[in-house]
């Protein structure tokens, strides 16, 4: 109406040139709220199927979980009953005088079934850890003997391969504390299994432990082939070996998660330093466990070393 009553033609154009600017701002913003409308709309299109995605994954996780747990305890009956046949026959001669190359073939036999005694059983702890089903029975006990424990497991193997494998006890006993036994000894045996495997030999492997700010500290020191950066934040993982392709070692890679997990529910620490130097390399693992007076707490003693039904997973 203004542009049709303007006095001049001059004014005209001008109120005119300021309609068309405003339309097309008017035009331009409008379009932008349809296209932002739009945005969301596919937003919470995504949002719900990554969210049903998540839900899928979670029924695939725990039947993942399940598979595992069924699987692993159905191949323990078998490969504990090949484990014990052999034993009989290999060293203690039930089966009578058996020929030297049928003896060799036996002891391979034999060590396989120890690898997958070992990998069945790493299986299961990490389908326990992975359900919450795992239960730490606190004793009260001296670290000292829980090393010698672990060390005597694994002693054996390092002769075999040539290590010098030694304790340095501290000069007074620690104190004692309360832990799980049975699962100290098995992250003991991972960690200096680990430094038997990663060290060239003949190597050394120097375990020690002390006495820390209410903390009991223990150490597996080797002057192994050491740990590259780049592979050092994944070194906790599942199915992580250090260097697996180039070294072809033979293992799991499940020992350093499964030792992580048993040492966090000990209230306790695992980490490590490592050099891979030509002059200077090596690794030290540590993990410390906290120094308790008194007994923890347990609502569920009594019940054994696993829940007998599994837990919703936590964070």
């Amino acid at each position: 109406i203004e542009i049709f009553t303007s006095i001049s033609l001059a004014e005209g154009i001008i109120k005119a040139i300021i309609w068309l600017l405003a339309t097309y701002g008017g035009y331009v913003l409008i379009q932008s709220v349809k296209k932002e409308i739009q945005q969301r709309e596919q937003l919470e299109k995504l949002a719900k199927k990554l969210d049903q995605a998540n839900q899928d994954l979670e029924v695939l996780d725990e039947a993942k979980d399940n598979f595992l747990s069924m699987a692993a305890h159905e191949l323990n009956t078998p490969i504990a009953a090949i484990e014990g046949y052999l034993s009989m026959i290999i060293e203690e001669n039930m089966g009578g005088k058996i020929p030297a190359k049928a003896m060799k073939y036996l002891n391979n036999v034999y060590l396989s079934s120890q690898r997958l005694a070992g990998l069945v059983k790493d299986l299961l702890n990490v389908s326990r850890i992975e359900s919450n089903r795992i239960h730490v029975i606190y004793t009260e006990a001296q670290i000292e003997d829980t090393i010698d424990q672990a060390i005597a497991e694994v002693k054996i193997k390092a002769d075999e391969v040539g290590h010098k494998l030694i304790f340095e006890k501290p000069s007074k006993l620690l104190p004692k504390t309360y832990f799980d036994v049975p699962r100290i000894v098995e992250v003991v045996i991972n960690i200096i299994g680990n430094a038997i495997k990663y060290t060239d030999p003949p190597g050394k492997i120097t375990v020690k432990c002390h006495a820390d700010d209410g903390k009991i500290v223990v150490s597996v020191e080797d002057n192994g082939r050491g740990i590259p950066k780049e592979k050092a934040s994944h070194v906790f993982e599942k199915f992580t070996q250090v260097n697996v392709l180039t070294d072809q070692i033979k293992g799991t890679g499940l020992g350093m998660f499964i030792s992580k997990n048993l040492i966090a529910l000990h209230k306790g620490k695992l980490w490590f330093t490592s050099s891979v130097g030509k002059d200077d390399h090596g690794t030290t693992f540590y993990f410390s466990l906290p120094i308790l007076k008194e007994k923890p707490f347990d609502p569920h003693e009594g019940e054994g070393a696993l829940f007998q039904t599994g837990a919703k997973k936590t964070a």
